[in-house]
């Protein structure tokens, strides 16, 4: 059976192919390319993905297209360069920008001498930015199915965790309700679903302190301590009732 992703990648890539033949691009391969690399498992994680190569692709491209205007093929200005974008990305925190970021500034410099530094950094950035849409609107239109009642199942099995007393269930189950949470908080998108889902969210607060007193009790044999901290859960435990 074809999973989602692996149908939105095949998808994003047909996509990017038709659209670059609509807009007589000399090449598809970046768009496509781009749309392939950006398809993630999540919107979220695409967003940030696409964000990083497109803004990674438009600093080596400026820098690029710039230099290469006065210094066409020059191999010291290249190593020159590449330094000047990875500085530029560091500084606006785009770490996950560097790596293409350098790519498309060398290929500006250095690039097959028929078509000139900008204008294939303008046709590079273009390409990108397309495949990056495609990318992100397939991921919108296509999102997984996610079954709010997962959550209260997760809720309620780390609640009897907590009953229980048992860290390492304990542990695992809050691990899980995080994840899941903070899933469905960033990826749903319907309004009335994420009503229900914010109830959940307020909820990991209480658990996250939770689990940080159990860590505690794991690791003390105070009798007085251990009592003081208990009735901190069943606090916590009565706040999380009240939620539901």
């Amino acid at each position: 059976m074809i999973g989602l992703r692996v149908l939105k990648s095949g998808v994003a890539v047909f996509l990017a192919a038709v659209v670059s033949d609509l807009l007589n691009f000399s090449t598809p391969f970046f768009a496509c390319m781009t749309a392939f690399i950006s398809m993630e498992k999540t919107l979220l994680t695409s967003l940030q993905l696409g964000k990083n190569r497109v803004l990674g692709t438009a600093i080596g491209a400026v820098v690029g297209g710039l230099l290469s205007f006065y210094f066409p093929g020059n191999k010291i200005v290249a190593g020159i360069a590449v330094m000047i974008c990875i500085k530029i990305c560091t500084k606006l925190k785009l770490h996950g920008a560097i790596f293409i970021s350098g790519i498309v500034c060398i290929a500006c410099l250095i690039h097959n001498k028929s078509i000139s530094g900008i204008e294939y950094a303008f046709d590079r950035t273009l390409h990108t930015f397309v495949g990056m849409v495609i990318s992100i609107m397939l991921n919108v239109l296509l999102l997984p199915y996610y079954n709010i009642s997962r959550l209260a199942q997760l809720q309620d099995k780390l609640i009897s965790a907590i009953k229980s007393q048992d860290f390492g269930k304990i542990e695992q189950s809050f691990v899980c309700f995080k994840e899941n949470v903070e899933l469905y908080r960033n990826e749903i998108l319907k309004k009335s679903k994420k009503i229900v889902i914010e109830k959940y969210y307020n909820n990991l607060s209480s658990f996250e302190k939770i689990y940080d007193i159990f860590k505690v009790l794991n690791s003390i044999d105070d009798v007085n301590t251990s009592e003081v901290l208990n009735k901190k859960i069943n606090q916590y435990l009565k706040q999380i009732d009240s939620n539901i």
